[in-house]
């Protein structure tokens, strides 16, 4: 199924340092005065590859820490300055926590600017951009999602099968909670095709949820 999201385009803006950029040129000179088997030409491009992985490092978790605090646009400027984008934004750990940041813009205010603005700089693969909107969608207020959902599917391409999954997840939690239970019906389960199976299930966790946790008053 192809994405209508527009891809980030990534600048090529990876460059070699300079000898006396991030090169440890005290380190050759006593390397290559103690005799040294390597060429100088070696120890520089030793040095700059160390040099390469310790700064794409510090980027990594400085994106990685400013994602955790929910701080997207500072992990959006943090990238975009960083000259090892191409490597960041392969990290499975980034691209999670990108899916994350992607899907509570959605789930708190329906914001799918902020949301298609985190897939696009991050350049998320297809499914981590679904499975961000599936959460999303999911940990949405119930009123959001009734009102937004199937808008948000057609925005994002979302495949029928995470939309349900994201149903069945607001019929499990809305049940179980006792929050606005009189809006689970019948037609909620075919405005989402739901199978009876999934509708019933869905509504028996919830109950089983609250049963649990003693709070059985108004139950219908």
């Amino acid at each position: 199924m192809t994405n209508n999201i527009e891809k980030f385009d990534i600048p090529k803006t990876e460059q070699e340092p300079k000898l006396n950029e991030g090169v440890d040129t005290k380190e050759v000179i006593q390397k290559y005065t103690t005799r040294d088997r390597r060429s100088v030409r070696q120890i520089l491009e030793e040095s700059k590859k160390a040099h390469k992985e310790t700064r794409e490092g510090i980027a990594t978790e400085k994106i990685i820490d400013s994602l955790e605090r929910d701080n997207t646009n500072r992990a959006i400027n943090l990238l975009r300055k960083s000259r090892t984008i191409e490597l960041i934004i392969t990290n499975p750990e980034i691209q999670k926590l990108a899916s994350e940041a992607l899907g509570r813009k959605l789930s708190k205010t329906g914001d799918t600017g902020s949301a298609i603005g985190i897939a696009k700089a991050f350049n998320l693969p297809e499914q981590i951009i679904f499975n961000g909107v599936e959460q999303g969608l999911a940990a949405a207020p119930i009123y959001m999602f009734l009102n937004k959902a199937t808008d948000i599917q057609k925005i994002f391409n979302l495949p029928e099968a995470h939309l349900k999954r994201a149903a069945y997840r607001q019929i499990a939690e809305t049940t179980g909670s006792g929050n606005g239970y009189s809006n689970i019906d019948e037609n909620y389960r075919t405005k989402f095709q739901l199978s009876e199976e999934e509708f019933r299930k869905a509504v028996e966790e919830g109950m089983l949820k609250r049963i649990s946790s003693g709070d059985i008053d108004n139950m219908v």
